[in-house]
């Protein structure tokens, strides 16, 4: 499949989201339930995905365009402005900013939750599917990218359809690529703004009613070009220090480590950060395993793979992580991409990641370099190479406790028994040494 082929499905597959969910006339489910408190000793699962074990190159940005940031715009008395995960954009009060059941960003005229269950949509209902893209997902086919446009220009269309009118759009200095893709019975548009060097947006706008998005389209553009994202990479106070003092390493397949080599329980994780079953092994395990490790009981290995969680972009923050790994702050770092997944389908851009390696006080320059490296990671080619030799493996985290697979939700008292178990096996190795060989009497020595 082409590059030309892969980018437009991915941009027709968004597009046809929107008809597709309006042509169902139901409610949108009600907003996720908080996650219940899970305690250690709770039973533990991994996330039930198996991971992308192809290695994939990691794609150079195809260009390095600057994009001035806009600033908060000024609100008329018929607008306000609303925030969703890193979104903030401004639209009528009369409008809802709310998060689909897919986890995409919406922007529509009725208010989906309040909806009872199976209840028709009403037929003016308008909506707008929200997306960040990053730069880097690209083809480096396409080459520079310094205008919106530039991207529909590069989509092939259906022999059995027409081609989109494509447009610019230029709303208080903000400039919009627009192409409109509508059929009869089927009103899409599409647009696209470059946020930033890094980023762009891509917007699916449809509806039930033709000439609803035309009649509504001032409201969208005002939309998209007031659109804000959220790039800051915080990283939690208490995590700062951490790992001071404790011993770290690299296995001889590149795979960061924690503790002594000479530690009796030996626990590896084959990890995601996109994976939020790994979350809950971080938020959870891990403080459990750094007590263990400063104590000298416990060494810790960490597999990096991807995509076998919800967010987009894994591989993209797997390799990042390891180009921080390169400037002695793997750890760190790794905390940080795990509370980044707050921020959603947002939580590895680019600009992100970037902003998270200058927090740290790296060489920013060399993570970038090493970032847009269009060579494979070495690392993550073992990882996968790691998973394939497994007989069965249902996803992350997959936890390891001396070459043994385990339920990580009972670590603290597998470790004990592990620990146990070696101290076991040592005495009676010694008692059995004694028997055999007999009591060793102290040699002699001249006095003088």
């Amino acid at each position: 499949m082409s590059w030309k082929t892969r980018f437009a499905l991915m941009l027709m597959m968004s597009a046809l989201c929107i008809p597709s969910a309006l042509a169902q006339s139901t409610a949108t489910p009600a907003p996720t339930e908080p996650a219940a408190t899970v305690t250690l000793d709770a039973a533990a699962t991994a996330e039930a995905v198996v991971p992308t074990v192809e290695l994939l190159p990691t794609q150079a940005l195809p260009t390095a365009i600057s994009v001035e940031p806009q600033a908060a715009p000024t609100l008329t008395e018929t607008e306000k402005e609303s925030t969703v995960g890193a979104l903030t954009l401004v639209h009528p009060t009369t409008w809802f900013l709310t998060v689909g059941p897919d986890g995409k960003t919406l922007l529509t005229n009725t208010d989906l939750q309040s909806l009872p269950a199976n209840t028709q949509l009403p037929p003016d209902t308008v909506l707008a599917q929200i997306q960040v893209f990053s730069l880097s997902q690209l083809p480096p086919e396409m080459g520079v990218v310094e205008r919106a446009v530039q991207i529909f220009q590069q989509i092939p269309v259906a022999a059995d359809q027409p081609p989109p009118v494509i447009s610019e759009v230029a709303v208080n200095s903000v400039v919009l690529g627009r192409a409109d893709y509508s059929q009869p019975n089927n009103e899409n548009i599409i647009y696209i703004r470059l946020l930033d060097a890094d980023t762009f947006l891509l917007a699916v706008v449809g509806s039930i009613t033709q000439g609803d998005v035309v009649k509504n389209d001032a409201v969208f553009q005002r939309a998209f070009a007031s659109l804000r994202i959220e790039t800051a990479a915080p990283f939690k106070a208490e995590n700062a220090t951490r790992y001071d003092g404790i011993e770290q390493s690299t296995s001889p397949e590149g795979f960061p480590q924690l503790g002594s080599a000479d530690a009796p329980v030996k626990i590896t994780e084959i990890g995601s950060f996109d994976c939020s079953a790994c979350r809950s092994f971080h938020d959870l395990a891990l403080p459990v395993l750094l007590e263990r490790i400063q104590a000298g009981q416990v060494q810790y290995t960490y597999i990096p793979v991807y995509g076998t969680g919800h967010l987009p972009l894994g591989q993209r923050a797997a390799v990042a992580a390891l180009c921080v790994a390169q400037q002695g702050k793997f750890w760190q770092y790794h905390d940080g991409l795990f509370d980044w997944q707050d921020f959603g389908t947002l939580a590895f851009m680019d600009s992100r990641l970037h902003n998270g390696a200058e927090a740290l006080g790296l060489d920013t320059a060399a993570f970038d370099t090493c970032l847009n490296s269009t060579t494979p990671s070495p690392v993550l080619q073992a990882s996968a190479d790691f998973v394939k030799t497994l007989a069965a493996f249902n996803g992350t985290p997959t936890v390891f406790l001396n070459g043994v697979e385990i339920n990580w939700s009972r670590l603290p008292t597998l470790i004990d028994e592990a620990i146990n178990s070696t101290a076991a096996t040592v005495e009676a190795g010694a008692v059995a040494t004694a028997e055999t060989v007999g009591p060793q009497m102290p040699t002699a020595t001249a006095t003088p």
